[in-house]
């Protein structure tokens, strides 16, 4: 008898800790998570907006029984209507812990070469497991004035 491994029909008890927007991350040769710059809303003075090489940090935790268990990571962008405006996916398996009692966890660090959003509003990266959502990440765009930009604010392009 053959058995068969198919991922969406298997239980998904993998849960995001962390997920965020961010201008820079990494992560250490001691595997720290390293994030800069976290955001979750972009000042413009023009439309269409866009942000160069943002990057989307999360952090996965599982059960045991899900390690070395492939799984379909899922990310949407979408504007407050619904409409997708970027799709992405990626096989991700998590490792079976090396000490006793750790709990098996998981980084993932998403780079874009650049965002592009078409009007001021609401927009959210909907990120899913197989076929099971787990989280959102909210973005508001913000168009404003000269006068209202500061110096230093560094969210504005």
């Amino acid at each position: 008898m053959t058995l068969r491994k198919v991922a969406t029909t298997m239980p998904i008890d993998m849960e995001i800790t962390l997920a965020v927007l961010a201008d820079f991350a990494s992560v250490s040769a001691e595997g720290k998570l390293n994030v800069m710059g976290i955001w979750d809303q972009v000042k413009t003075r023009q439309m269409p907006a866009q942000v160069l090489s943002p990057y989307l940090v999360m952090h996965l935790e599982a059960n045991i029984t899900e390690v070395e268990q492939p799984r379909l990571l899922r990310i949407q962008l979408v504007d407050a209507d619904g409409r997708q405006l970027l799709a992405g996916e990626q096989q991700i398996t998590i490792n079976r812990p090396t000490e006793a009692g750790v709990t098996p966890s998981f980084n993932v660090i998403s780079r874009f070469p650049a965002l592009q959003f078409p009007q001021p509003g609401l927009y959210k990266f909907a990120i899913s497991i197989d076929t099971d959502h787990k989280r959102d990440i909210s973005l508001r765009v913000n168009l404003v004035t000269q006068a209202e930009v500061r110096p230093d604010d560094s969210s504005t392009n």
